[in-house]
């Protein structure tokens, strides 16, 4: 009986924990989205009814540090980076900079039993000074992405990349 205890108090604990874990890092991700658009407001505030795409640049992290906004009266994209050692800092390209945008996806798995899954999803802009700028969003998926888990990521992916298609093809 006390082994059944003990395992119980266990499960709990681990479970309460992870409850916590996801906790913080939502209340984390919704601060860097509000870090970016405060940046957004102070330094382009014509752009303050625009979206802006936030992701990372890093498969398999939780941090999100690149921001794009597309400045349709200047014709221009706007770049916003979370710099370790600066805070945010920003780039600004013409349209006509734009050359390729590639879109691909992965899933991952991660953990020993039972596994849990991820569907990724990485929308690559290149442009024409030879830099690549990654935005990689994930959402918890089942092994084939074929879940309204995977849905919320190329939902959220598809009007951007059909826009940035139709800038790199002009």
């Amino acid at each position: 009986m006390d082994f059944i205890l003990e395992f119980l108090a266990l499960f709990v604990f681990f479970l309460a924990l992870s409850l916590v874990v996801g906790l913080i890092a939502y209340l984390v991700a919704k601060k860097k989205k509000g870090v970016f658009k405060k940046y957004a407001l102070q330094h382009f505030p014509e752009l303050k009814d625009e979206e802006s795409l936030i992701a990372k640049q890093t498969s398999k992290k939780a941090k999100l540090d690149i921001a794009l906004i597309i400045n349709d009266a200047k014709e221009e994209l706007v770049l916003l980076f979370d710099d370790p050692g600066k805070g945010i800092i920003h780039k600004i390209y013409p349209f006509q900079n734009l050359k390729v945008v590639e879109s691909f996806n992965t899933i991952l798995a991660r953990g020993f039993a039972p596994k849990t899954y991820s569907y990724e999803q990485t929308l690559a802009l290149k442009l024409d000074d030879g830099s690549t700028y990654r935005f990689i969003m994930e959402n918890i998926s089942n092994k084939r992405g074929s879940d309204k888990g995977a849905d919320v990521v190329r939902n959220t992916f598809a009007p951007w990349e059909e826009k940035l298609n139709k800038i790199a093809n002009k």
